[in-house]
């Protein structure tokens, strides 16, 4: 709470001395490094391209009102999944022209509906080889009814489909990657950390997101908790 002057934006931490810096302001969410790059999710300006001395070089402007999430970077194809959470959908850009070139549609009941969004509510993604892995509340796309179905999904960029549901049973999950070979994700509102089939590593009393692994140590974001409503 002292910090709480600081506003919302990207900051480098020391994990030694629990110094911390900002070094971005805005309304940041996801964020990945490429090279000396470093490509912020900012649910106002979009996509703010970083260089390595965290000066802003160039954005990626997106869909007015699409509440961006998670990113992922294609360095071969030189693209970057982003995912568009109220729109029910991942939006695949152009690295070299810095446009939308692509669109991946979670189903088709946001384009069914002018009013009613975050049918599934995706938010972070993580790309391996030809699959894209998507964490999400409502794999049914039921959250309107407070149907909180979530899941682990993957989709086939080569052969353009969902493959299927890798996890379920998900209580609002975030922060999926491939940490030593092996699919790991945060069940935030249970406060896990899930590594592969049926394995939790351990549990945290407050609501999780971000996570990150520096071939030691995991290194997990905690919060307090918005949804005790929810909890009971």
């Amino acid at each position: 709470p002292r910090h709480d002057r600081l506003g919302g934006g990207l900051f480098l931490l020391d994990s030694r001395t629990g110094e911390f810096e900002k070094k971005l302001s805005g309304v940041t969410r996801g964020f990945a490094w490429h090279d000396d790059t470093c490509f912020v999710v900012d649910a106002q300006k979009g996509v703010r391209i970083i260089d390595n001395d965290f000066e802003e070089r160039d954005c990626i402007h997106l869909p007015h009102g699409s509440v961006p999430h998670g990113l992922a970077i294609d360095s071969e194809n030189k693209l970057v999944y982003v995912t568009l959470s109220r729109h029910d959908r991942i939006g695949v850009f152009s690295l070299e022209s810095l446009s939308e070139v692509d669109s991946i549609m979670l189903s088709q009941k946001f384009e069914r509906s002018e009013r009613v969004r975050y049918h599934h509510h995706a938010n972070d993604i993580c790309l391996d080889g030809d699959s894209l892995f998507i964490s999400m509340f409502s794999s049914s796309g039921n959250l309107k009814r407070e149907w909180f179905d979530g899941a682990i999904l993957e989709y086939d960029l080569h052969e353009q489909c969902f493959v299927g549901s890798i996890a379920n049973n998900l209580w609002q999950p975030h922060s999926v990657k491939i940490i030593n070979g092996k699919l790991s994700f945060l069940d935030s509102m249970r406060g896990a950390l899930r590594i592969a089939a049926h394995n939790v590593e351990t549990r945290f009393n407050g609501f999780v997101r971000g996570l990150d692994h520096d071939g030691s140590y995991y290194f997990i974001g905690q919060s307090i908790h918005r949804y005790f409503d929810r909890m009971k």
